[in-house]
């Protein structure tokens, strides 16, 4: 502050030719007793360069500096230097009263009273400073171009001036936007204005002459008088332009401006224009003459000094070919007409597929007349329209403000780094010039979510948005978000360097350049350093190898090899600073910039490091061109720019082919899945459908997935930067936006968990598409239930633990008493065993893994907590103890000299319900069919009610009612004969079955039941005996055949009877032999 108020400035003076200097006296009057001004005037009234001049005067400066705002670097720029020269009286002087900042340059100093700077620069020390304390006075230039930065700025302003009553703002506009500036910045309401008393207005007029506007459309069926051109001739743009700079040469001396789209369009124009005048270019060889025409491009990536050159004396007509920052921001002087195709890049945000465009789209009426208006400042004027008047007629009045049709994250990003947001609410309450659309502030928020920097908590206050660690290191990085969140990633991964040369390279427009007439020879030359998997990674191979290059060639030299190998020079030098602004930038983010770790040039063939290159992809071989790839970290690299281009990834869509088209199919080919062949096609964020752009390497073998730097829209959507990268990396990076989904749960043996298909979608894009998982990690509580219930209730399991073994042969045991009685439920259900481990089991152990775990020192403080009793799973205790009866249920049924075991089972419908006998195949033969027909004394009484109802009914009419009947002769049959065990043993030495239930018959009831009367076929099956057939085999026993004919199953299995016979003598002899060598050893 000392160091400006010591600051003595020169007397100042003002053009009186300027309409500003003659309302200098009202301005100044309005600024003393205002804090807000708006001064309404055409470009080309002096707004621009007097009103600092003005607040010199009036002792403004002092205090802290006068911040003036541009919109455009090169406005900024020249500018400071047109104010610099009028205060100082030559152009030596710039940064010291007056300065400027740009984003490369700072040309102030303490002394500076006046600093020009872009309206992004005073957009960053916001954050740095929120209350400007470094400035008393602001200058808002150029509103009514509405930029993003200047809406915010403006609302910003809005809410800091009752905080700062000491600050004055200015601002300047056109006259169409005036009013809407005033009304922002109303003071309090009165009875005459409820709404606020409106921001004063001075109103400065712009030194203006007649302009005739002439309509020159390209289509044929409009205007066909137009001069010099057959009615119904369709001509291109670059025709029309050279027809309207003849038509103009012969109305009089004087400059021509002509309007263009973009960098491109001007070079394309310069071609055509100098192809079109041949010798009467200056700078085609040929000698200047009256007749000479000199041809200039304006825009804002040339160099100050070619940028001068517009502005410099010349003798000469001058044709000046500009994007429209001189449409506002700068005045050509001398330029007497002005062609418009009407035309210029728009940039605009698509809502659909969240990605931002650059189309070309005719401008509005508003910008017409402003760009027809350049050429009445120093005499009558022609503006020349290469469109209709039906044309211009149905354009929109004004163009759309930049915040309804742009991205919102930067400001949405500074705004809560500054504190002015705390949440989308806030965003949209905000007080904007125009407010944004609510779904563009969603969007904005979205995007800053997906990288990471903001993230919401909910409070006593409510929800609350804040900036993450993350977001705090993008505000700082005055750039495009996903562009700084790129590099933040790099830094943690320790390949900051490389991710910085990548950003700058996508920040700046391609220095690489491709002429229509040396196409070919452009694209050998570039072809040295693409690399086939990575077009980010081809960035990385070019500036390496101009830096390499510029530390050997003099600055001259180094331009010469930029021309020759078809790069821009300017674009290179703009690459170069972009990337040491970054590094100074990320020192107090912490962020480590290691050496670069080159590996040296690739062979062709391979780099070594994951780019994968291919020597089919590279420079000609023959071409004698050296290959100049290099190796990277890729995958770090990669990573770390997918770190910003989450939304931007796309997977590979493929297409099945069976058969080659008018091929027969290929016997050989039958049965095997169909090829699959890969396609430019893929699917992107949110339904989004690209191709990868076909100058790119990536386009001839496309990855089955990649990262696009960015989605452009125009004949279609194309990726353009693209790089292949693995699936898995967006899972990580995006773990706070993925959403995952769960196939049902199945059981695992094997694991001795729960398992399930996981898959993981990005922004509908299928990350990972079946993915088994642990259970667990989805929801616990249902993967321990799955655990107890499979593993533990019903086995399915392989495990060591005792107990577990030890409960598997008592349910073996409970579930074979229950098999005897024929009663269901005498065993408890699963539903009771599920009850008695989940009472004891811990509810954190989901798998067999943790069981293991908490079951090792569980086991030592309770041995027997898991185990069962028998009691505890027989839940009829009379059941119980008629089941273990081995008189009632025996578990060997005696066969003369025999033992043969016997099993119950309780399966109704199955041929082996009932009692069944193991009988080994090497004594089939000795087992006869008689005494089998007692079954086992626990079913006699049932089989005695089954017979009565199967005998004839004459006779079963004598035996009613059955059941008490039977209970009668299953008594006299116990009184009566002699035991189970002595009958079945007798074979057919003891009375058999039929005939034991006659003679009790006979003795109870007096009724004679004949021996045909008996019909066993009909008799349910599980009261006759199933025989099954066993054979032991490596100490295993193994069934060998079953059935309840005896007699059949002998008959069967004869053969084999026989050959086991003859193996159990052999093996019985050899028993013999050796057990009589070793009696005689010892």
């Amino acid at each position: 502050m000392e160091a400006r108020r010591a600051v003595v400035v020169p007397p100042i003076t003002y053009p009186e030719e300027l309409p500003v200097s003659g309302r200098r006296e009202e301005i100044a009057a309005a600024i003393r007793d205002h804090q807000v001004v708006v001064v309404a005037g055409e470009t080309g009234s002096g707004k621009t360069t007097q009103l600092p001049k003005i607040l010199l005067d009036l002792g403004r400066g002092r205090e802290g500096q006068i911040g003036h705002t541009q919109p455009r670097r090169i406005a900024a720029r020249t500018v400071a230097e047109r104010i610099s020269e009028e205060i100082t009286g030559g152009p030596g002087a710039l940064g010291s009263v007056v300065g400027y900042q740009v984003r490369f340059t700072d040309r102030s100093s303490e002394e500076t009273l006046v600093k020009v700077m872009t309206d992004g620069i005073l957009l960053a020390q916001i954050q740095r400073d929120p209350m400007l304390r470094a400035y008393d006075t602001l200058i808002i230039d150029e509103a009514h171009e509405r930029s993003l930065n200047i809406d915010f700025i403006l609302g910003y302003l809005t809410r800091l001036l009752p905080r700062r009553p000491d600050l004055k703002v200015v601002i300047t506009s056109a006259t169409i936007d005036s009013d809407r500036f005033a009304r922002h910045f109303a003071g309090p309401p009165t009875p005459e204005h409820p709404d606020g008393v409106p921001a004063p207005v001075v109103q400065v007029s712009g030194r203006t002459y007649p302009v005739e506007v002439r309509y020159r459309p390209l289509s044929p069926d409009v205007d066909p008088d137009a001069p010099g051109r057959a009615a119904g001739e369709e001509r291109d743009l670059m025709t029309a332009i050279c027809e309207a700079v003849d038509e103009l040469a012969v109305e009089g001396p004087g400059d021509v401006l002509v309007f263009l789209s973009g960098e491109r369009e001007i070079r394309d124009a310069e071609e055509a224009l100098r192809g079109h005048l041949g010798e009467r270019a200056v700078g085609s060889g040929g000698a200047r003459s009256p007749r000479s025409v000199e041809i200039l491009p304006l825009y804002s990536r040339l160099s100050s000094a070619e940028q001068h050159r517009v502005f410099e004396a010349h003798t000469t007509r001058r044709v000046v070919l500009a994007t429209n920052v001189a449409e506002t921001s700068l005045t050509v002087p001398g330029v007497r007409y002005v062609v418009d195709p009407g035309t210029a890049r728009i940039s605009r945000f698509s809502k659909a597929t969240k990605v931002q465009r650059l189309p070309i789209e005719p401008i509005s009426q508003a910008s017409a007349n402003q760009r027809s208006g350049r050429c009445g400042r120093v005499a009558d004027g022609i503006a020349i329209r290469l469109y209709s008047q039906e044309d211009f007629a149905s354009r929109p009045e004004f163009t759309e403000p930049e915040i309804l049709r742009t991205s919102l994250a930067s400001v949405i990003l500074q705004m809560v780094a500054v504190g002015v947001a705390a949440s989308p609410d806030d965003v949209s309450r905000f007080p904007f010039v125009e407010p944004p659309d609510t779904r563009a502030v969603r969007d904005g928020v979205q995007l800053l979510t997906e990288l990471g920097a903001l993230r919401t908590t909910t409070g006593p206050d409510g929800t609350r948005t804040e900036l993450t660690d993350v977001g705090r290191s993008l505000a700082l990085l005055p750039m495009d978000p996903r562009l700084a969140r790129m590099i933040v990633e790099g830094g943690r991964r320790d390949v900051a360097r490389e991710v910085m040369v990548i950003a700058a390279a996508l920040s700046i427009q391609d220095p690489r350049e491709r002429p229509a007439e040396q196409r070919a020879q452009a694209d050998q030359a570039h072809a040295r350093f693409a690399d086939p998997t990575s077009d980010f990674l081809t960035y990385l191979n070019l500036w390496h190898y101009l830096r390499d290059r510029q530390r050997e060639l003099s600055g001259n030299q180094f331009r010469r090899l930029c021309r020759a190998e078809h790069l821009n020079y300017l674009r290179v030098r703009e690459w170069a600073d972009v990337v040491a602004q970054l590094k100074e930038m990320a020192k107090p983010l912490g962020i480590t910039l290691r050496p670069p770790a080159r590996t040296g040039t690739t062979t062709g063939t391979g780099t070594g490091t994951g780019t994968g290159t291919d020597s089919g992809d590279g420079a000609d071989a023959g071409s004698g061109e050296p290959d100049l790839r290099l190796a990277w970290d890729a995958d770090r690299i990669h990573q770390s720019l997918l770190a910003g281009l989450l939304s931007h990834i796309g997977m590979q869509e493929v297409t099945e082919v069976r058969v080659g088209r008018g091929k027969a199919p290929d016997a050989r080919a039958k049965g095997r899945p169909p090829r699959r062949t890969v396609r430019n096609e893929y699917q992107g964020a949110r339904g989004a459908r690209f191709a990868i752009f076909p100058g790119s390497p990536l386009s001839k073998k496309p990855p089955a997935w990649i990262m696009a730097g960015e989605l452009v829209e125009t004949s279609r959507l194309w990726a353009r930067d693209a790089a292949r990268i693995q699936p898995e990396w967006a899972e990580e990076l995006a773990a706070h936006l993925v959403k995952r989904t769960y196939s049902e749960p199945v059981w695992s043996t094997k694991q001795g968990a729960a398992l399930a298909q996981e898959k993981v979608l990005l922004y509908g894009v299928p990350i990972v598409a079946q993915r088994r998982v642990l259970y667990a990690k989805v929801d616990p509580e249902h993967a321990r239930e799955l655990f107890v219930r499979h593993a533990l209730v019903q086995g399915e399991w392989t495990t060591h633990h005792q107990f577990f073994h030890d409960n598997r042969a008592l349910l073996e045991q409970a579930e074979e008493l229950e098999h005897r009685t024929r009663r269901r439920g005498l065993v408890v259900d699963d539903d009771a065993l599920f009850a008695f481990y989940d009472a004891r089991v811990p509810a954190d152990v989901v798998s067999a893994r943790h069981f293991d775990s908490w079951w090792r020192s569980a086991r030592r403080r309770d041995p027997e907590l898991l185990t069962f009793d028998l009691a505890m799973l027989v839940a009829d205790d009379d059941a119980h103890a008629q089941a273990r009866d081995a008189s009632q249920f025996p578990s060997v049924w005696p066969h003369g000299d025999l033992e043969l075991p016997v099993t119950y089972q309780f399966e109704p419908g199955s041929d082996a319900d009932g009692v069944t006998v193991h009988i080994p195949l090497p004594v089939l033969n000795r087992v006869r069919p008689e005494g089998f027909g007692w079954l086992v004394p626990g079913m006699l009484t049932d089989l005695v009610t089954a017979t009565i109802r199967t005998l004839p009914k004459p006779v079963r009419r004598s035996l009613v009612p059955a059941p008490d009947v039977a209970r009668d002769v299953v008594e006299w049959i116990g009184r009566t004969q002699p035991s189970w065990a002595d009958r079945v043993r007798a074979v057919d030495m003891a009375p058999s079955f039929h005939e034991v239930f006659a003679a009790a018959v006979r003795d109870l009831r007096d009724v004679e039941v004949p021996g045909d009367a008996f019909d066993d076929d009909r008799l349910p099956p599980h009261l006759k005996v199933t025989y099954r057939v066993t054979e032991t085999r490596r100490g295993s026993t193994a069934m060998v055949d079953e059935g309840p004919d005896l007699t059949e199953l002998q008959r069967r299995l004869a053969a084999r009877t026989r050959t086991a016979v003859s193996t159990a003598v052999r093996d019985a002899v050899r028993q013999a032999v050796n057990a009589r060598d070793e009696a005689a050893a010892t």
